[in-house]
């Protein structure tokens, strides 16, 4: 298992994607002038959602709707919510975070990552792994239910005065966040247009989504790297750091686990170890500067972008692919 594992991690270094990730952090960490305009950085990003949207939207549109997918996008949802309490124990034996910090943060694990999600289709794509592209459907119903557990876990030992209030801003933030409508949306009208629509859109969503993907690699790096050498982000100590690698392996590990019970396929089973293995640094971040505008987002943000994230991408896809197979019995 060690030796599939470290040659899929060769495999994975030496794939553009990673490497343009890694051109974008070391640029930054070098203090590099290179720069991609903030416009063009969210171009990107409504591109990258509206893509594995519709081709995900399509894929079911295709297939037809069964208990299995029922099954699948159920279990995606209960981990979303569960996670979040698993994470929240874990910190509370890492760290002496206050209860709203520690829900913060454990809302961060329990949703998901869109950009980790596409880096690991591309990276089953280069090990000649089938996989569903309806799963980016469990990815749309993973993005809110977090949200719901760190409110609980907030208002469990929070003063009357710093509870959670359940206000109509706050759910138009959960569910009316941009990025949720824009993939959700995409979804649905992929799955309406079939495929003359898919033809129709074939040149811009499929052929140049993997150069595009690389752009927005090289933002990302960027990004994740500025988070760690920025005096004013929230500083990381050991355990927290450590919180940050060791979460993604127990949601990934319980995940795959989970899946290959009900019959997944190797690549299906290792997207949702992936799923359940990403952090959010988009939507929740989003909500819960209106929900919760006393806690500091800073150290959930860093954690999840400059931590996790690129744990994931970089070592934490080989390792996913081996438990998966580990599993499933390959």
């Amino acid at each position: 298992m060690i030796d599939t594992v470290l040659n899929s991690l060769m495999g994975n270094l030496l794939s553009p994607v990673i490497l343009f990730f890694i051109l974008g952090f070391g640029a930054r960490l070098l203090k590099s002038d290179l720069e991609i305009p903030g416009n063009v950085s969210k171009f990107i990003a409504i591109y990258l959602m509206m893509a594995i949207g519709y081709k995900g939207g399509y894929a079911l549109g295709q297939h037809e709707l069964d208990n299995f997918i029922i099954i699948t996008l159920a279990a995606g949802m209960a981990f979303s919510f569960f996670l979040p309490f698993i994470a929240y124990t874990i910190l509370g034996f890492l760290s002496g975070l206050r209860p709203s910090e520690k829900a913060a943060i454990s809302a961060h694990y329990g949703s998901v990552s869109i950009v980790t999600f596409v880096t690991a289709t591309d990276f089953l794509t280069t090990q000649q792994i089938t996989y569903d592209s309806w799963m980016v459907a469990v990815l749309a119903a993973m993005e809110t239910p977090a949200l719901f557990a760190c409110f609980i876990l907030a208002n469990l030992k929070a003063q009357e005065g710093n509870k959670v209030p359940m206000t109509t801003e706050i759910w138009k933030e959960v569910f009316l966040n941009g990025s949720v409508v824009l993939l959700v949306g995409s979804f649905v009208i992929g799955a309406l247009s079939g495929e003359s629509g898919m033809q129709a859109v074939s040149p811009f969503f499929v052929d140049i989504f993997k150069g595009v993907l690389c752009l927005f690699m090289v933002d990302i790096g960027m990004v994740a790297a500025s988070k760690i050498g920025d005096k004013n982000e929230a500083q990381l100590d050991l355990k927290i750091f450590t919180f940050g690698i060791i979460m993604p392996l127990i949601g990934a590990t319980l995940g795959a686990l989970t899946m290959s019970m009900v019959g997944f396929s190797v690549g299906n089973v290792m997207l949702f170890a992936v799923l359940c293995a990403s952090a959010s640094y988009i939507a929740v971040p989003a909500a819960l500067r209106i929900a919760m505008p006393q806690v500091n987002l800073s150290l959930p943000i860093t954690l999840s972008l400059a931590v996790t994230f690129p744990f994931n991408i970089i070592f934490g896809l080989p390792i996913y692919l081996s438990i998966s197979k580990f599993f499933v019995g390959l």
